[in-house]
């Protein structure tokens, strides 16, 4: 399983133009969000774990 590190004042300066646009969901990288969720959603719906279990597997 591979750790990935965020810089925190990219994070915090995304957090803050998010903040003051207006934006519910304050992250970096959003626009691959409803993507992801949408498959994790219809693997739930089918009973499936919502993640690849091979990458648990270390």
């Amino acid at each position: 399983m591979e750790v990935h590190f965020q810089d925190l004042d990219e994070l915090a300066k995304s957090l803050l133009a998010d903040l003051k646009a207006g934006k519910f969901v304050a992250m970096i990288g959003v626009e691959g969000a409803g993507d992801t969720l949408r498959t994790r959603a219809e693997k739930i719906g089918r009973g499936e774990a919502p993640f690849d279990e091979h990458s648990l597997i270390a």
